[in-house]
């Protein structure tokens, strides 16, 4: 999302929701609003604010007409950029499952944390918050519709 003005010569800031920079790269197609109005990128840095310049917004005026506009990419496009990474709406809705077949339940939410994400997944016994860590999600298919869990010791209240 564009989050205002950079400078005078059209640059802005960016709220960025993710961390698949290669599609912010010059040249690429990008949507604004809910118009889609189709747009290139021209420039982007990746500083400790995010700044992009694109076609269309060569001034500081026009920078901040922009201010709150959500940019999109086609999802396809998106999909070649993952290297073994998932959307949200990829894992929302996963059954999950540990590596000895018990069903832990579906996953109906993603909380984002400093260390890493953590999958809500309700089931049987509740509700059960699993941390997406190395050594814990064992397989991601989303063909087959599931998630493999080893848990840790102590995360299930029958621990």
């Amino acid at each position: 999302m564009i989050r205002g003005a950079f400078g005078l010569h059209g640059w802005v800031h960016l709220e960025l929701a993710t961390d698949v920079l290669s599609l912010l790269e010059p040249g690429r197609q990008v949507f604004a609003g809910d118009d889609l109005d189709e747009r290139r990128i021209l420039e982007f840095a990746s500083t400790g604010k995010p700044r992009l310049l694109i076609s269309g917004c060569t001034s500081r005026e026009e920078a901040r007409l922009l201010n709150g506009t959500v940019l999109y990419v086609e999802r396809a496009e998106a999909m070649l950029h993952l290297d073994g990474r998932y959307f949200q709406f990829q894992i929302e809705g996963l059954k999950v499952q540990t590596e000895a077949g018990e069903q832990l339940g579906t996953v109906t939410g993603i909380v984002q944390t400093p260390a890493n994400d953590v999958y809500e997944v309700t089931g049987p016994l509740g509700e059960i918050l699993i941390p997406v860590a190395d050594g814990v999600i064992r397989d991601i298919d989303l063909e087959a519709g599931k998630i493999v869990v080893d848990l840790p010791a102590g995360l299930l209240a029958e621990d």
